[in-house]
């Protein structure tokens, strides 16, 4: 899998030149998943939703502009993702991958998916570490690196480092996917959640449900802000993955949700 940030094609970067189109268009040609970043590599953890929402559609829209199919999944570039991105993209995509290490086991959070880096000096022996922890647990993995060659970045490796990794990979009878494969598989042997967020269950504080909220109208909304549900007005409390936490605000200014 290889995700692709539009903006930044053609152009040179500090790990030295970006691919080109051509590239990209040869990759998808011969079978590989080209997965979403953001349109120029903006850094989600600090970007509201709206912010997260046009940078990916932006991608998208160069995708469609070079005959490339919708993609499946979506890398946060830095790895990092504030709540607001998260939220909006969580029902956008299979699965959003993270840059923290770590398995992907039975409940994992596909939308913060962890990933190991083969890159750096140390990054091969990381990787082959990884391997032996996802073997003994029959678990999912995800290998990351940011470039590929001879004299790579900090981020990145060398053709050969791959090729062994691939090679050992294979002779302790792992089978290799791209993340969009792993995620379908995932979603249907070891209960994975790839929940569709387009609606927040608003609960009290004692866990009794007040109604929903769409998506769009929870990553606007901030803490100690009221809005108007029903017949009433509630202050939001907390703000988790999938519910607002809400307490009556009989009285107070409130904003109307929008649908």
């Amino acid at each position: 899998t290889y995700y692709i940030s539009a903006g930044l094609l053609g152009r040179d970067g500090h790990m030295g030149p970006y691919a080109q189109w051509s590239d990209v268009e040869r990759l998808h040609r011969h079978g590989h998943e080209i997965g979403c970043h953001t349109y120029d590599h903006t850094d989600l953890g600090k970007a509201d939703g709206a912010v997260a929402l046009a940078a990916v559609a932006d991608n998208k829209a160069a995708f469609d502009a070079h005959g490339l199919p919708a993609p499946p999944t979506f890398a946060y570039p830095y790895g990092d993702v504030a709540f607001g991105p998260k939220a909006v993209l969580a029902s956008r995509f299979t699965l959003l991958r993270a840059m923290h290490y770590g398995l992907i086991e039975r409940g994992a959070d596909l939308n913060h998916a962890p990933s190991v880096g083969l890159e750096g000096p140390g990054g091969e022996a990381t990787a082959r570490l990884w391997l032996l922890k996802a073997a003994e647990r029959k678990a999912w993995l995800i290998l990351n690196a940011h470039d590929i060659q001879d004299q790579p970045s900090p981020w990145g490796c060398t053709p050969q480092a791959l090729t062994r990794i691939v090679q050992e990979a294979l002779a302790m009878g792992f089978e290799i996917l791209t993340v969009a494969e792993g995620a379908q598989r995932v979603a249907v042997q070891s209960g994975g959640t790839i929940p569709d967020r387009g609606l927040f269950g608003v609960f009290l504080p004692d866990g009794g449900r007040v109604g929903e909220l769409d998506e769009e109208m929870v990553y606007e909304s901030r803490v100690g802000e009221c809005f108007v549900l029903g017949a009433s007005t509630w202050r939001i409390e907390e703000i988790t993955v999938d519910r607002v936490v809400v307490t009556p605000a009989p009285g107070e200014p409130a904003k109307t949700p929008f649908w």
